[in-house]
C-alpha cells in the first residue's frame, strides 16, 4: 500500500499541469488576444472602438451574473461536465466573432464568453487547488495561472501573423479551436479531490484522516457580506479589474496610435503576456513567504511604475510592457489568495464567487471607459493618469480590508488570523 501511495504522488503535478492548461485555454485564449483585434475589427465593421468593446462588457456582466449560479452548480454537477460546457461556450463565442458582419454578433459572443468564464475559469481551478493543496498553495496558484500568460505569449505572434496574412476571421477561428484543444487534458486527467486517487492534500499530516486534517474556519457568505472589510476588498478588486481590463484591451491600439506598426505592437504585447508569467509565480512565492502588507507595498510600487512608463511608451515601451505584464498577475492571484486569508475556508467558494463578480464588473467598465476617453479625446494618456489614481485607491482599500479582517477574526471568532 505504501509503495502504491508513493507512486501516486506524481498526481499532484498532474493536477497542477491540468489546471495550468485550463487557465491557458479558458482564461488566456478567451481574453488575452482581444487587444490584437481592436483596431482591425472596428475598421472592418465601421464602428467606433467604444461600440466594439462593449462586447467585453456583455462578457463581464454575464460572468458576474452567472458566477453565483456556477458556485451552486459545482456542488451538484461533476466538474468535467461543467468545464466542458464552459469550454464549448468559449469556442462558440470566437466562432461567432469570426462570422460577424455587425457588432451585435460580438455582443452575443460576449455573452457566451461570459458563460465560459463563469464555468471554466476561476471556480474549477480555485476549487481544485483548494482541495489538493494545504501547503504551497500560493506557489501552486501562481504557477497554474501562468498558463494564461505563458501560452498566450507563445501564441500571440502566431495569432498576429494569422491576423495579418489570413484575416481576422481566420484568426478568431484559430482561437476557437485552441480553446477546445488546450482544455482537453483537464477534462481527461482532473480529479476534484485527492481522496479519489487515495491521496491526502499536499502538506496534510499523514497521521490524520482527511476529515480532521484542517478544520474549516472563517465566515459564511452571509456573515462576510455584513463586514466592512468584505466591501472594501470588493471595491478594491472592482477597481483592479477596471484598470487591468481597461489597459490590456487597448495597449496594442495605443502603441499603434503612437506610430508603432501593427506587427511591432503585437510583438511587444507578447512581452506583456510573458511578463505576466513571471509576475504570477513571483507573487505566489511572496504570499507564501511574506506577510500581506509587504506584498501589497511591492504590488503598488510596481503598479505606479508600470503606468508611469506607459505614459512615456515612446521611449520606454519595453519596460512599460514588462511592468504592466507584472501587474496583470494582481487581478488573478490577489483575489484567489486573499479571499481565503481574509474570511477563511468555511465558505470559500461562495465568498470567492462574490469577489470574482466584483472583478468582472470592474472589467466590464474598464475597457469601454478607455475606449470612450479615446473616442472623445483622440488620446489614451488621460486614461493612464486616471488609472494611476484608481490604482492608489484600490490598494488603500486592500490595506484597510487586511487590517479590519484581522479584527473580525479576533472579535467574532476569537482567533488570531494568520498574517
Amino acid at each position: 500500500m505504501n509503495i502504491s501511495l508513493k507512486n501516486r504522488r506524481w498526481y499532484y503535478a498532474v493536477i497542477v499541469l491540468s489546471c495550468f492548461l485550463l487557465s491557458a485555454s479558458c482564461t488566456g485564449f478567451l481574453n488575452n488576444f482581444n487587444t490584437l483585434f481592436l483596431s482591425t475589427v472596428s475598421e472592418a465593421l465601421m464602428c467606433q472602438r467604444a461600440q466594439l468593446t462593449l462586447y467585453s462588457t456583455f462578457s463581464s456582466i454575464t460572468t458576474m451574473l452567472c458566477l453565483p449560479i456556477a458556485g451552486k452548480l459545482y456542488r451538484k454537477i461533476p466538474i468535467r461536465l461543467l468545464v466542458l460546457i464552459g469550454a464549448l461556450a468559449g469556442a462558440s463565442a470566437h466562432l461567432l466573432y469570426s462570422l460577424a458582419t455587425t457588432v451585435w454578433l460580438f455582443y452575443l459572443g460576449g455573452v457566451l464568453a461570459g458563460i465560459c468564464a463563469s464555468l471554466a475559469c476561476t471556480i474549477p481551478i480555485n476549487l481544485t487547488l483548494s482541495n489538493w493543496f494545504h501547503e504551497k498553495r500560493g506557489l501552486a496558484t501562481g504557477f497554474v495561472y501562468t498558463g494564461s500568460s505563458l501560452i498566450s505569449s507563445l501564441f500571440a505572434p502566431v495569432i498576429s501573423k494569422i491576423l495579418i496574412h489570413g484575416g481576422w476571421r481566420i484568426a478568431y477561428r484559430s482561437i476557437s479551436a485552441g480553446i477546445i484543444l488546450i482544455s482537453l487534458p483537464f477534462l481527461f486527467f482532473i480529479r476534484p479531490t485527492p481522496a479519489s486517487v487515495a491521496l491526502k492534500p499536499y502538506g496534510a499530516n499523514e497521521g490524520m484522516s482527511n476529515s480532521t486534517q484542517i478544520q474549516s474556519i472563517g465566515f459564511t457568505q452571509k456573515q462576510a457580506r455584513r463586514l466592512p472589510s468584505f466591501w472594501l476588498f470588493s471595491i478594491g478588486i472592482f477597481l483592479l479589474g477596471a484598470i487591468t481590463s481597461g489597459t490590456q484591451h487597448h495597449l496594442v491600439a495605443y502603441w499603434e496610435s503612437i506610430s508603432f506598426s501593427q506587427e511591432a505592437a503585437a510583438k511587444i504585447y507578447s512581452y506583456v503576456l510573458f511578463s505576466g508569467v513571471v509576475g504570477k509565480i513571483l507573487i505566489g512565492i511572496l504570499l507564501d513567504h511574506l506577510q500581506i502588507r509587504p506584498v501589497l507595498f511591492i504590488c503598488i510600487l510596481v503598479e505606479i511604475c508600470a503606468f508611469a512608463s506607459i505614459l512615456h511608451s515612446g521611449s520606454l515601451i519595453l519596460p512599460s510592457a514588462i511592468l504592466f505584464g507584472l501587474t496583470t498577475a494582481f487581478q488573478i492571484i490577489l483575489p484567489a489568495y486573499l479571499t481565503q486569508r481574509f474570511w477563511g475556508t468555511l465558505d470559500y467558494v461562495s465568498n470567492m464567487g462574490l469577489i470574482t463578480s466584483a472583478l468582472y464588473l470592474g472589467a466590464s467598465c474598464g475597457s469601454p471607459t478607455s475606449a470612450l476617453i479615446y473616442d472623445l479625446s483622440g488620446d489614451y494618456r488621460l486614461t493612464w493618469i486616471l488609472f494611476i489614481i484608481l490604482g492608489l485607491i484600490a490598494f488603500f482599500c486592500f490595506f484597510l480590508a487586511n487590517h479590519l479582517s484581522k479584527h473580525d477574526f479576533y472579535r467574532q471568532l476569537g482567533l488570531r488570523r494568520k498574517e
